[in-house]
């Protein structure tokens, strides 16, 4: 009988994402496997990265993966290069920029990528360099041998969900805050959004089949992480979880008996129904997010394909909010081929959706959608796309738009804006005429009150911002240095 080894795999990410159930999933099916597995969250100080150089001395890895999306790529090239120097290892790039940029593989540092879903090709890795065997055969990765690159075949998407174990909460415990626990029922989406990388995923497999864990299956999950985790809240992050219908039926049938603690999900706005809202709500579903993007109804359409009417949304909405859901809505600005006027009309729309939260984020054309395509033929692209991508969605916008700057400012106190709508003249006054200082000021502002609405959410108890109460009071004078004329509205603030 051959004798059992493992091998030691390291997973690298950032603070970008809380618990990234993607590598969470991995590192579950390496350990089920026998391998040992840590992760590192590393974080923006200038210690990082020398931790992260005494943790692969300690740990001694044979493998390195990094899950990587496009505009990150370079950051974790250049980490993997220095790694590289002082130690050796297996390294791999995993997620969505190398399945549809492969290219990356180049890098000199390199070792291999991982195209498409990665729970297979990451054990049988860990299992073929434990027992030194050839690698090069395995479906789904591409690596460098010495007669080039080898590009191995996709395997088909996993179809039994339930075949694999949950998510691994241990390996990124340490940097977990509060008891909200994210956790997903199902994957895919038969949508074609045009900013979005389903319409490159269903090319590359073929199809645009959803797949479903059992429910059984996923009350199990919920059961364990309210016993072991005092979870207190649960995140739902499937694309579509009231699509199937019958299968939210019965999920809402049994989870206040066999769960009974909150939990948010997302919506499209045409799916929703009042027997659906009924249900969400008589389970324990506090919050929904619900997609509304643009105000615009031919922006929609024609620009991001997404055929939903205004009357499909605020329906959506008002459904919520008679069943008692807070509705958290999403939105982009600054996108390709539109205007300010735009950004405004979707401010305008989300004020009669009356949401809890109005999040938005900037418009990122990523390479192999359709909205890069949008962005190229109107020139709105700038010379050295896409190395700018890297530029936050929660920052400013790398697009050529002629009026960049006020959607920078405007995305920055849109969400205020969409909850106390009598400062909206103000706002107007604050895009045309706030400075760089001023940009700052509410970038702070816009950052406190994020995390005071999600804190909210969770049920802590959060006490409301000093400065967005100074701010409320009079917009333009908290943001702008010159006095000038200006709006001093009267401001009730609720929370």
């Amino acid at each position: 009988m051959r004798q059992r080894r493992s091998s030691n795999i390291l997973f690298v990410t950032d603070l970008s994402a809380d618990e990234p159930l993607g590598i969470m999933q991995l590192s579950s099916m390496l350990k089920k496997s026998g391998h040992n597995v840590r992760g590192v969250v590393l974080g923006e100080n200038e210690d990082a990265q020398h931790v992260l150089k005494k943790i692969v001395k300690e740990f001694r890895p044979h493998i390195i993966g990094y899950s990587v999306v496009t505009g990150k790529e370079r950051k974790w090239l250049d980490i993997n290069r220095e790694l590289k120097k002082h130690a050796s290892f297996f390294s791999i790039f995993g997620g969505p920029h190398p399945t549809f940029n492969p290219q990356v593989l180049n890098d000199k540092w390199l070792d291999g990528i991982c195209i498409g879903e990665g729970e297979g090709p990451i054990t049988e890795l860990a299992e073929a360099i434990a027992h030194g065997s050839d690698i090069t055969k395995i479906k789904n990765i591409w690596m460098k041998t010495k007669n080039g690159i080898v590009k191995n075949k996709l395997r088909p998407l996993v179809e039994d969900l339930d075949s694999l174990p949950f998510p691994d909460r241990e390996i990124f415990q340490g940097v977990k805050e509060g008891r909200s626990y994210n956790i997903m029922s199902s994957r895919g989406c038969p949508y074609d959004c045009s900013y979005c990388i389903n319409h490159q995923l269903h090319i590359l497999y073929g199809d645009k089949k959803m797949r479903y864990r059992s429910i059984d299956n996923f009350f199990d999950e919920l059961k364990f992480l309210k016993r072991e985790y005092r979870a207190r809240m649960f995140l739902i992050h499937d694309d579509l979880f009231i699509l199937n219908k019958k299968r939210v039926l019965e999920f809402t049938r049994r989870y206040a008996k066999e769960i009974g603690v909150p939990f948010s999900c997302s919506a499209r706005p045409e799916m929703m129904t009042k027997g659906i809202a009924e249900a969400l709500s008589g389970a324990g579903c506090s919050v929904v997010f619900v997609g509304i993007e643009s105000g615009n109804e031919g922006v929609r359409k024609k620009i991001l394909n997404r055929r939903i009417s205004d009357e499909q949304i605020l329906n959506c909405c008002g459904i919520l909010r008679t069943a008692g859901i807070k509705i958290i809505a999403q939105n982009i600005l600054g996108i390709p081929a539109t205007t300010i006027r735009n950004d405004f009309e979707t401010l305008e729309l989300n004020v009669r959706c009356k949401s809890f939260y109005a999040w938005c984020s900037i418009c990122v054309p990523y390479q192999h959608t359709r909205i890069e395509i949008i962005a190229r033929e109107v020139k709105q692209l700038p010379k050295d796309y896409p190395g700018c991508i890297g530029s936050s969605y929660h920052h400013k916008t790398f697009l050529n738009l002629p009026h960049a700057s006020k959607v920078n400012v405007l995305h920055k106190v849109f969400s205020l804006a969409a909850r106390y709508p009598a400062i909206i003249p103000a706002v107007h006054e604050i895009v045309n005429r706030a400075d760089e200082a001023d940009f700052l000021k509410l970038n702070r502002l816009a950052l406190d009150y994020r995390q005071y609405v999600y804190g909210k959410m969770a049920g802590d108890m959060k006490v409301f911002p000093s400065a967005i109460k100074e701010f409320l009071k009079d917009p333009v004078t908290f943001s702008l240095q010159d006095a000038g004329n200006r709006c001093h509205p009267k401001v009730c603030i609720y929370h």
